[in-house]
Formats: C-alpha cells, sequence, structure tokens
C-alpha cells in the first residue's frame, strides 16, 4: 500500500476566500479564439463522411464524422488548417509519437492525411466529450467521489503506460480527458509530449506555448530553474484536474497569473470543497455563507484528501509516482476499488439518450478549398 499522507494545508483555502462561488469559474486564461466556416468539410474522396462541427482543439476544429469503410462507424475529425511550418512540424510530430502509442486508455490514433490545405486526424468518437464538458454542462458542483475515482484509476493506467516509456505528457487536464458512454476514458492532448533521453530523469524545455495551461502547471515547471522537472509534473496536474471535476471549478481561476504562479511557488495546496475542507476555512476566520448548499452539505473520504494533497505536494519528490497512486488507500477502497468502465457509466448519472450520435443531424457540406499546400503524406523519419 502506497504511503499517501494529507499535507499541512492550515494556510491553504478550499477555493478563494470571502469570493462567491459563480465569479470563481471565469478562469483569467483567455481561449484562443478560431472561427470556422459553416458547414462541415466534404471528405468523401478521402472515406469519411463529416456530419457536424463539435468545437475547437489545440488551433484546429473537431467534426463528428462517419469512416466509410468499417460500418460506417463514428470517428473524430480533426482538421488544422496550417500557415506556419512550425504549426505544421507540432502536428507532424504528435503524429509520429501518437503512432507509437498502443493502450486502451491513450486515444487512438486511427487515420491522419492532407487534403486540399488542411490537416487532419482521424480517432474514435467519444460521445460524452471531455471530462470539462460533462462538468461543464452537467455537473456545475462537480462530479461524485466514485466517479471520480472510476475516471482517476483509468488516467493513472494511461500515464504508467507513458511514463514508464520515458515521456512526460505536460498536457493533463480535463478537456483531454474524454470518455464514452460505456465509461471507457481516453487521454489525448499529445501536442507538447516530450521525451526524457536515456541519461537523465529531467528536462528543461519551458515551450512558450504551454502558457495556456499554466493554471495546470506544476510549481517545479513554473519556476523554470535549474532543477528542471520530471514525470512527477504529470502527478500534479492530475491533481488540479482531479479538483475541478470535484469542485466543478478549476483551482486558482478567479486569481490573475502572476497572482496564481506567486501561490502555487509560495506552496498553496487546493483541496476538494465539502464539509471537511469548508469548517477549516470557517477556523480561520473565513465567511463560508457564500458557498453552495451542494458544497456546504458533502462530505468525500479523508483518503480522497490525503490522495489529491500527495498529488498536489509543492515537492515533486514526495508525490507519489502513478503506479503507486494506483496502490493508494483511496483507490483501493472497498467502495472505490470495483468502479470499473460500467460502474462509471452508472456513477455519472446522465441521461445517455442526449449523446446518441445517430440522432446528430448532418450539416451543409463547405466548399472546397482552391489549393493545396503541403505534400499527401508525412516523412515521420525526418521527425526527431
Amino acid at each position: 500500500m502506497a504511503n499517501v499522507s494529507i499535507l499541512d494545508t492550515t494556510s491553504a483555502t478550499s477555493l478563494a476566500p470571502n469570493v462567491a462561488f459563480s465569479r470563481t469559474t471565469d478562469s483569467k486564461v483567455q481561449p484562443t479564439t478560431i472561427t470556422e466556416s459553416s458547414g462541415v468539410p466534404n471528405l468523401k474522396a478521402s472515406g469519411f463522411d463529416c456530419i457536424r462541427y463539435m468545437g475547437t482543439c489545440n488551433g484546429g476544429h473537431i467534426y463528428l464524422g462517419r469512416q466509410q469503410r468499417r460500418f460506417k462507424e463514428f470517428v473524430a475529425i480533426k482538421k488544422f488548417s496550417i500557415d506556419e511550418f512550425d504549426d505544421y512540424t507540432a502536428i507532424a510530430r504528435e503524429t509520429a509519437h501518437l503512432r507509437l502509442l498502443s493502450h486502451q486508455n491513450i486515444i487512438e490514433l486511427q487515420e491522419s492525411f492532407v487534403f486540399e490545405k488542411s490537416i487532419y486526424q482521424i480517432t474514435p468518437a467519444m460521445n460524452l466529450g471531455s471530462l470539462f464538458d460533462i462538468v461543464c454542462e452537467y455537473k456545475k458542483w462537480g462530479i461524485n467521489e466514485k466517479a471520480t475515482a472510476g475516471i482517476t484509476v483509468q488516467v493513472l493506467d494511461a500515464l504508467i503506460y507513458l511514463h514508464q516509456k520515458r515521456y512526460i505528457h505536460r498536457d493533463v487536464k480535463p478537456k483531454h480527458i474524454l470518455i464514452d458512454s460505456k465509461g471507457n476514458v481516453k487521454l489525448t492532448g499529445f501536442r507538447f509530449m516530450i521525451e526524457l533521453n536515456h541519461h537523465l530523469d529531467c528536462v528543461f524545455d519551458y515551450d512558450t506555448h504551454l502558457q495556456n495551461q499554466i493554471y495546470y502547471l506544476a510549481p517545479e515547471v513554473l519556476a523554470q530553474n535549474m532543477h528542471g522537472y520530471t514525470a512527477k509534473s504529470d502527478i500534479y496536474m492530475l491533481g488540479i484536474s482531479i479538483c475541478e471535476a470535484i469542485n466543478g471549478v478549476m483551482p486558482f481561476a478567479e486569481l490573475e497569473p502572476l497572482e496564481m504562479l506567486l501561490r502555487k511557488l509560495n506552496g498553496q495546496v487546493p483541496r476538494p470543497v465539502d464539509k471537511l475542507s469548508l469548517q477549516d476555512d470557517e477556523n480561520m476566520g473565513i465567511d463560508i455563507t457564500l458557498r453552495p448548499q451542494e458544497h456546504l452539505t458533502r462530505q468525500f473520504s479523508g483518503e480522497m484528501h490525503a490522495f489529491i494533497a500527495n498529488c498536489l505536494n509543492y515537492e515533486p519528490q514526495q508525490r507519489s509516482s502513478a503506479s503507486d497512486l494506483k496502490d493508494s488507500d483511496w483507490l483501493t477502497m472497498k467502495n472505490i476499488k470495483g468502479v470499473g468502465p460500467k460502474e462509471l457509466s452508472q456513477e455519472l448519472q446522465l441521461d445517455y439518450s442526449h449523446f446518441d450520435l445517430s440522432l446528430w443531424e448532418q450539416e451543409p457540406v463547405m466548399p472546397s478549398e482552391p489549393e493545396q499546400k503541403f505534400e499527401t503524406a508525412f516523412d515521420y523519419t525526418s521527425i526527431s
């Protein structure tokens, strides 16, 4: 059994003190705005039927589609219109990485190709969308503890696999945790994944593109010092993601980036919001009357509090590894241990009739683009 201890959280509040819950839901990170013409691309020549527009992802657009030759199964079609070579290289590197990964809890890259002026990636369609979508649309106050445990176990399995292969994901967050109605969880978002060399267990790469996920990044990544960071930085991001899923709001969301940075570097640790943490807040003289009743009346297990505290430990060497966390007191509790995909589907308590993809209407097809900018295939051997 892994030794997971609770940190001293007497100086940390569960959410911002004396701030209404509704105000904590507005993140200070401004998302990149990407406009797209109404309708869907015509990919029939490539063997796919586009059905409708779904949203954005890392500078691209996502569509729901069908694969014509495989019993018309549903797929997610990611489209990237490339204007700069750096973007092309980043997507090619992500594609090359995905082709080397094979795990049930990692999104499968079924196909990738260039058509007209855009790059396309084809992956399975996860009909519930992301964990972020579920919380934002259906679970305003957060999901329950059993559902959180069921999701956490599957994400840990994905991280164990990646870390054994000496990869650091660097972008673990609810938007990159995909779920389907059967309770299957898959990790995605591999654009910024980095591989450790054979001589060092840490890296010193501080990609400027990571600025869009600074609220999830570990203190040692934000510090950008000579010590670098390790795969334990993914564990911190998992802890932040669990807090967001269970609380219904991203930790530090009410803060400006600089204040968030200072609090993280000073060791402030977010916590799950329940009777226990709110009582601690009240004992510190914080007014908890602004908290929603749903938070004031619920109580999570001490084991879950300990698990999250371990993930968010300021000192990375004090955080458990992904494999040790699977054996933590929380995930081996009698009422938690058996939460597999089927049980997770039940614990999410969603009306799955809303997620029947066969009922989604077809949108109009967009006209073809006039020219093709890049070659029809990637040379994966050139990607380092």
